[in-house]
C-alpha cells in the first residue's frame, strides 16, 4: 500500500510526540530531584487578614496532593492547583503547586507543622512555618484601608437592667458582597434586644467617602462587675476593581463593561472590632421600695376608662399604659383592692417597641374589664408601681391620678306573665283565672304530654356514636388519599419524609465500613450530611455552600444555633478534607457528632 508524502509526515511526527512525552513520564526526574516546598506569602498579619499557603512539589508530574497538618488556628476558606511545565536544554522541569488560604481565629505565635507528601515509598516534608496573627492597628489611619469596623456603647458604666446601646458600623469605600456579621455577646452577661435592619449611608472621613452601614442593639446587664463585650466579627469578600492590572491597553475599559464580564477579583476580609469593657454597677439598696422589680429607666404611666357612668352588671374596660426608655417588657401590674365593688378580668398585656433617637422606647398596655357590683359613687385608687432613674440615682415611684365612676341601679326587666290570678270581686267566690296569651304557647290535654321522654343513657351513646363515627372515618379516608396523593406527585415531601431514613442507613453504612483512608471517611461523610440538607430543604444538587446551607434552616425557621451549628460542622468537614485526622478515634467522634446534630435537625422539622 502506498503512503501519500502528507499522510507519512503527520505520522512521523505525531510518533516523535509520543515518544517523546512517553520519554518524560517515564524518566521524571531522580529522587534527589524531587521536592516538597511551603510557603506563604507573609509571616506577620493581623486579625483581618488572611494567609496564603502554597506547597509546591517538583520533579514529578500527577503527583497527589501533600497531607496538609491540623491547622486548629486557622480556617481553610479555599484551595486551588496550578502546574508548570519548563523544558531547558533538553531536560523537563515539572513542578505542581497547591495553594490554601487561612483565616486566623485568634492572635499569637503559631508553627504551620510540616505537609506530607508520600511517593514510592519514601515520605518528604515541608520545613516548619511561623506565623504572628496580632490585632489590627487602632491607631493606623483607616483611609489607607478599603474596609474597617468599630463598635461603641452609649454607657460604658451602667447600672444592673439598664439600657444600653450597643452599635456596630462598617466603613467601606469599595463594593462588597457575601457580608455576615456575628455581634457576640454572652447571654449569661447580657440580655439583648434588637434595634431592626441596618441603617445604610454615606459619610466623609478626611477627604474620603465611605458608604457606612449601621447596625444597633441594646444590651441589658444582668450582673454587677467588670465584664466585657466580645469583638463582632464580620466576614464579607472586597470587590477589587483596580485598573492597575490594565496598564495602557486603549480597549481596556470597553471590554471591562458589564456586557463582556468584570475584571473585577474578590478579597475576602475577616474584620474585627476591639473588645469593649463594661463596668456595670449594682443597684443600690437604700431607698429600694418594697414592691421594686428591677425595673430601671425613665418611664410615665398613664391611665383611662372606657364609660364613667354604668348602670350594675355593665361593662367598661380600665386601660394603663406604661412607656419609656427601659425594661419595660419585664413589668407586671395589679389593682389595688376594689374586688368587693367590681368583678374584674384582666387581659393578656400588650407590649411593642419603637426606636427613637437611636434609643429603644417600650409601651406596655394592661387592661382590666370592671364590671360594677353595686351602686353608688365608686373611684379605683391609684395604681402605682416603682423603678430605679439612672439618670436621678434613685428609686422613684409612678401612680396614675384616681378614676371616679358614677354607678347607676339596674332597670328591672319586665317579666312576661302568660296568666295572671285576680280575685273576685264576689264575696265567697273562688279565685279565677284570666288567660292573657292563649295564641303563645300550645295547648297540652293529654298527661302523656308531660312524660319526660329524654334518651336513656345506653340510648344517649349509641346515638351520639352515631353521629361521630361517620365524620371521623370520613376524615381519616380523607388524610389517607391525600397522603398517598402526595407520596406520587410530590417530589419535595417525599424527599422530606425520606431524608432521615436514608442519611441513617448510609452513615450505619460507612461506619461499619470502617474506612481506612481518613479523607474518604471525612469526603463520604460530608456528602451523606450535605444530601440529608438538600432532601429535608428540596434543594437541587449537593455542591451548597455553608452559608448557603444555615440561611436556608433559618429560612424554614429551624433554631438559629442549630443552623449556626450545622454551618460550622459542614466548614469542618471541608477543613478536614485537607487536613484528615491521624486517629481513628477521631473519625468516631466526628462520627457521633453528625449523628447527634442529624437527631436534632430532624426533631424540629
Amino acid at each position: 500500500m502506498k503512503i501519500s508524502p502528507s499522510i507519512f509526515i503527520i505520522r512521523f511526527f505525531l510518533a516523535s510526540f509520543a515518544l517523546l512525552l512517553t520519554t518524560g513520564l517515564a524518566l521524571p526526574a531522580l529522587a534527589g530531584e524531587i521536592g516538597l516546598t511551603a510557603r506563604v506569602d507573609k509571616n506577620e498579619i493581623s486579625l483581618e487578614e488572611h494567609i496564603q499557603l502554597s506547597l509546591t512539589v517538583t520533579g514529578v508530574m500527577n503527583a497527589p496532593e501533600p497531607q496538609l497538618p491540623p491547622l486548629p488556628d486557622f480556617r481553610i476558606r479555599s484551595s486551588s492547583t496550578s502546574s508548570s511545565t519548563q523544558i531547558v536544554n533538553g531536560q523537563m522541569k515539572v513542578s505542581v503547586t497547591y495553594i490554601y488560604q487561612l483565616i486566623p481565629l485568634k492572635t499569637g505565635s503559631f508553627i504551620i507543622e510540616p505537609a506530607i507528601l508520600k511517593l514510592a515509598g519514601v515520605t518528604y516534608q515541608t520545613k516548619p512555618v511561623a506565623i504572628t496573627v496580632s490585632y489590627p492597628d487602632p491607631n493606623s489611619p483607616t483611609t489607607k484601608s478599603p474596609a474597617y469596623v468599630e463598635t461603641f456603647i452609649s454607657n460604658a458604666n451602667p447600672y444592673v437592667n439598664e439600657q444600653v446601646i450597643y452599635t456596630f458600623r462598617l466603613y467601606r469605600r469599595v463594593e462588597a458582597k457575601n457580608l455576615d456579621l456575628k455581634m457576640a455577646y454572652e447571654d449569661s452577661k447580657f440580655r439583648k434586644q434588637s434595634m431592626g435592619d441596618a441603617k445604610i449611608y454615606s459619610r466623609t472621613i478626611n477627604g474620603v467617602q465611605y458608604k457606612v452601614h449601621e447596625l444597633s442593639a441594646a444590651l441589658y446587664p444582668i450582673h454587677a462587675g467588670k465584664v466585657e463585650i466580645p469583638p463582632a466579627i464580620l466576614k464579607l469578600d472586597l470587590i477589587d476593581r483596580s485598573r492597575n492590572s490594565r496598564g495602557r491597553n486603549p480597549f481596556s475599559s470597553f471590554f471591562d463593561d458589564s456586557f463582556f464580564g468584570s475584571r473585577a477579583t474578590l478579597v475576602h476580609k475577616t474584620l474585627r472590632s476591639q473588645p469593649i469593657p463594661v463596668r456595670v454597677r449594682p443597684l443600690p439598696k437604700e431607698g429600694r421600695p418594697r414592691n421594686f422589680a428591677n425595673i430601671v429607666g425613665d418611664l410615665t404611666i398613664s391611665a383611662n376608662i372606657g364609660k364613667k357612668e354604668l348602670e350594675v352588671g355593665d361593662t367598661t374596660t380600665l386601660t394603663v399604659t406604661v412607656k419609656g426608655p427601659g425594661s419595660v417588657k419585664d413589668l407586671s401590674l395589679s389593682l389595688p383592692e376594689i374586688a368587693e365593688q367590681f368583678k374584674i378580668y384582666p387581659d393578656q398585656p400588650e407590649s411593642q417597641l419603637s426606636v427613637r433617637e437611636n434609643t429603644l422606647n417600650g409601651e406596655k398596655v394592661f387592661k382590666f374589664a370592671l364590671v360594677p357590683l353595686k351602686e353608688g359613687y365608686k373611684t379605683i385608687p391609684p395604681i402605682a408601681f416603682s423603678y430605679f432613674d439612672p439618670a436621678a440615682k434613685k428609686y422613684l415611684t409612678l401612680e396614675t391620678i384616681p378614676i371616679a365612676l358614677t354607678i347607676l341601679p339596674a332597670h328591672d326587666k319586665e317579666n312576661l306573665n302568660i296568666a295572671e290570678s285576680f280575685q273576685s270581686k264576689v264575696p265567697g267566690s273562688k279565685n279565677s283565672v284570666q288567660i292573657l296569651g292563649e295564641d303563645i304557647l300550645p295547648i297540652h290535654t293529654k298527661l302523656s304530654d308531660f312524660e319526660n321522654n329524654l334518651l336513656s343513657e345506653s340510648n344517649y351513646f349509641l346515638f351520639a356514636g352515631g353521629m361521630v363515627v361517620p365524620p371521623v372515618l370520613f376524615f381519616l379516608f380523607t388524610g389517607y388519599v391525600r397522603y398517598n396523593q402526595r407520596l406520587r406527585y410530590d417530589t419535595a415531601f417525599v424527599r422530606n419524609r425520606k431524608a432521615f431514613k436514608l442519611a441513617n442507613q448510609k452513615l450505619k453504612l460507612l461506619s461499619a465500613s470502617a474506612e481506612s483512608n481518613p479523607r474518604e471517611f471525612v469526603k463520604q461523610l460530608s456528602a451523606i450530611f450535605r444530601e440529608y440538607i438538600g432532601n429535608k430543604l428540596n434543594l437541587q444538587g449537593k455542591a451548597i455552600t455553608s452559608l448557603e446551607v444555615e440561611r436556608k434552616l433559618m429560612d424554614r425557621h429551624y433554631p438559629q444555633e442549630q443552623a449556626a451549628i450545622t454551618r460550622t460542622l459542614l466548614e469542618k468537614y471541608d477543613s478536614l478534607q485537607y487536613a484528615p485526622p491521624n486517629d481513628s478515634k477521631n473519625n468516631d467522634n466526628l462520627m457521633d457528632e453528625s449523628l447527634n446534630l442529624l437527631n436534632q435537625l430532624e426533631k424540629q422539622a
